[in-house]
């Protein structure tokens, strides 16, 4: 029995299938792909900011730094009392020297 002698409602429910397995198939690779770039940016982000052997004094300073200047952004973005500009950027800038050293 070939798929031409099948009724329309037969051939459109086995043509509907073969959609849904490419659909999988095609959702799988996007899947396995995002979760390989993503780990692939984790490795990345890692080496560019504590480099390929970082010293442990690099691996606190880093995130401290970084983590001063994301509370001082937001400080200055949500508080009405704002912070001097210049403060704001000689903050961002010890922690963009300290990052790319």
């Amino acid at each position: 029995m070939s798929a031409s002698d099948l009724p329309f409602l037969q051939r459109l429910h086995l043509r509907e299938n073969h959609i849904f397995l490419a659909l999988t198939i095609i959702i799988a690779v996007l899947a396995g792909l995002a979760a390989v770039l993503f780990t692939l940016a984790i490795r990345g982000t890692s080496y560019l900011l504590f480099g390929i052997a970082p010293s442990y004094l690099r691996y606190i300073l880093v995130p401290t730094c970084w983590q001063s200047s994301s509370r001082t952004l937001a400080a200055a973005a949500f508080h009405k009392p704002r912070l001097p500009i210049a403060l704001i950027r000689g903050i961002f800038r010890s922690g963009l020297r300290l990052g790319n050293s």
